[in-house]
């Protein structure tokens, strides 16, 4: 089994369910799941580095839950019914409900630092990398870059669904769980390259109830994959010398919100 933040997707998902289901990697296989509270339905899901975060839009509440588990370790009333969250190393952001709205918290707190408005009224779900915002709306079928916390947009590409509902990275890659891929009711998780229109797989299906979703490994989702260089020479009697580098690179893995949350690997 993988350890808790070793890089696998988190997925909330909003139904009947009511979890939060952590998977295996970025594959449709459940490694652990927890119920939250009540039946109160997700909308986003986050990782802060040591604990579950996730919003209700059920019960208007967001939710800080004590590693991975259902013991609530905090919680507080936003001031607006939020869908997706993520955490930018210090601040709580979220997108607010009808207000056409993303709201920057100050840390885990109701008091609000900033805010900007969204492309449109079907921005779902977002996340923080590397400096920068990035956002997923069903409204545009299209994935945003923003220039740090602002509603300045640097790129954007085309999803390939109808739906979008969730947007994470492993700070290379991009994913984007739709309810409609294709145009069909087909629930994906879609793997494209780097911040662009090609996907590399559409093959892991997590259910139609899932919302927000993001990385359990903190450090590569909030700045990027890591990449070691070792060199190595050695030396012998002849006078030949042989050099060798090895170049290692970690990601992270995947977590989605749904009333209840499960962990994949």
């Amino acid at each position: 089994m993988a350890a808790f933040g070793a890089g696998n997707l988190l997925a909330a998902f909003n139904a009947s369910a009511v979890r939060v289901y952590r998977y295996s990697g970025s594959s449709g296989t459940v490694a652990d799941s927890f119920s939250i509270v009540t039946s109160n339905r997700t909308a986003g899901v986050t990782f802060d580095g040591t604990d579950i975060i996730a919003s209700s839009h059920a019960s208007d509440k967001v939710y800080k839950f004590s590693g991975f588990s259902n013991t609530v370790k905090d919680s507080f009333v936003p001031d607006g019914s939020l869908r997706g969250v993520t955490w930018d190393g210090t601040n709580l952001l979220g997108v607010i409900t009808g207000a056409n709205q993303i709201v920057k918290y100050s840390g885990f707190s109701t008091t609000r630092l900033d805010s900007i408005a969204t492309q449109s009224t079907g921005t779902y779900d977002i996340v923080w990398s590397k400096g920068n915002l990035y956002s997923v709306d069903y409204g545009t079928d299209k994935a945003y870059a923003h220039s740090g916390f602002s509603s300045t947009i640097i790129d954007s590409f085309s999803i390939v669904g109808l739906t979008a509902v969730g947007i994470t990275t492993d700070g290379v890659d991009f994913y984007v769980f739709d309810l409609q891929y294709g145009g069909t009711s087909s629930n994906r998780v879609v793997h494209y390259s780097g911040f662009s229109s090609t996907v590399i797989s559409s093959a892991v299906s997590i259910g139609g109830g899932f919302r927000g979703i993001d990385w359990d490994n903190y450090d590569t989702r909030l700045n990027g994959a890591t990449t070691s260089t070792s060199t190595s020479t050695t030396t012998t009697t002849t006078t030949s010398t042989s050099t060798s580098t090895s170049t290692t690179t970690t990601l992270p893995v995947v977590i989605t919100a749904m009333d209840t949350v499960v962990k994949y690997w």
